[in-house]
């Protein structure tokens, strides 16, 4: 905690305000989606969809052969 007040109004963190901080709003949101698992569907359809047109999409998801 120390180090952290160190740097605060330092050339490499200036201070640029006094006032207090406030939470106005705190939203979640999944996008175009309205529940986590509608943006699980998609993702999972991106990756059927893409998964030859991306070596790295191949590599992370197909199972390596034993």
């Amino acid at each position: 905690m120390r180090k952290s007040h160190q740097l605060i109004g330092t050339d490499y963190r200036p201070l640029i305000s006094q006032h207090k901080d406030e939470l106005v709003l705190r939203k979640q949101s999944y996008g175009q989606y309205h529940k986590p698992a509608d943006y699980l569907d998609s993702f999972k359809d991106f990756i059927a969809h893409n998964v030859n047109q991306s070596v790295a999409l191949s590599v992370v998801s197909i199972a390596p052969k034993t």
